[in-house]
């Protein structure tokens, strides 16, 4: 089959992706969601951005690392679980405090004081791609949440766009350089002409 038969994905491509800024500019929103959406649907699967609060936030939020002080492993400070060790009754005097906040590195079994730990934290850079993106905002009734509304979706349109953007380019680079699955033949309309 040749490939000019197959459905031309990059016009709908460019299609859509016209209509959603349109959409947007003439603030029809509804409709630009529908354009979102269609563009996000012409790709393969596996390049799909996936619309989730949850996951969008597990990927952008901050991550807090503690250093261990024996092995320098780096340990996510979410996953320790912390205790308490009663000190030295000198080290407590001094201190006015009875306990410390201890935790084991996931390495090398080291007890390490909390206080005297080093800790690491990592943020995404900007810009990043996640291939996930927030559910949109929801647009509440009445006058005062419109401006509120159009900021918020306005944000949210660009970074969706983005991510869509990115990975319709990876889809492209992953299949720059492979064979075509068909080869172009000559149409000459024969195979119809014998079908019917």
């Amino acid at each position: 089959m040749p490939q000019a038969r197959l459905p031309d994905i990059n016009t709908q491509y460019i299609k859509f992706t016209n209509e959603a800024v349109n959409s947007w500019k003439s603030e029809n929103y509804e409709a630009c969601l529908g354009s979102l959406f269609t563009l996000n649907a012409l790709m393969p699967e596996k390049y799909r951005v996936v619309i989730s609060n949850q996951e969008h936030k597990k990927l952008t939020n901050e991550q807090l690392w503690n250093i261990c002080t024996k092995c320098k492993h780096e340990n996510k400070h979410e996953d320790i679980k912390y205790y308490q060790l009663m000190m030295p009754y000198i080290d407590s005097v001094l201190t006015k405090t009875q306990y410390q906040e201890m935790w084991r590195c996931a390495e090398c079994k080291y007890e390490n004081i909390l206080l005297k730990s080093d800790m690491v934290q990592d943020k995404p850079k900007d810009p990043s791609y996640f291939r996930v993106v927030p559910e949109p905002p929801s647009q509440k009734d009445g006058i005062m949440d419109r401006r509120k509304y159009s900021t918020k979706f306005t944000l949210w349109f660009w970074t969706c766009l983005g991510e869509i953007e990115s990975q319709m380019a990876t889809f492209r680079d992953d299949n720059w350089t492979k064979s075509e699955p068909y080869p172009d033949f000559d149409y000459d309309g024969a195979a119809e002409a014998e079908d019917s």
